[in-house]
């Protein structure tokens, strides 16, 4: 009877390891998993940082055409307010 209860002990040992060897494996495999995608959530806030970047240099080149836009269309009012003048100055008789 020992035997047979020093068996069954031994069998119940056994079981035991195994269901911990189980959850052992199934911990590495959710540790893989977690790796992998706290890489890939790396990568994409990199390529969101970059996206981010790219926005913010257009923003600031936009800034520069309308900047330009601005001075260039008050130069052309002053170039019309030239015209209108010299085409006063020209239609005005001279004596």
């Amino acid at each position: 009877m020992a035997t047979e209860e020093g068996l069954k002990e031994s069998d119940k040992g056994a079981r035991q390891a195994r269901t911990a060897f189980e959850a052992n494996l199934e911990v590495i495999e959710l540790v893989g998993s977690t790796t992998t995608r706290t890489h890939m959530i790396t990568l994409a806030t990199q390529q969101q940082r970059g996206a981010s970047q790219q926005v913010a240099a257009t923003m600031r080149d936009l800034q520069i055409v309308a900047s330009d836009v601005a001075t260039a269309s008050g130069q052309i009012a002053t170039a019309v307010q030239d015209l209108r003048t010299l085409a006063t100055e020209l239609h005005q008789p001279t004596g």
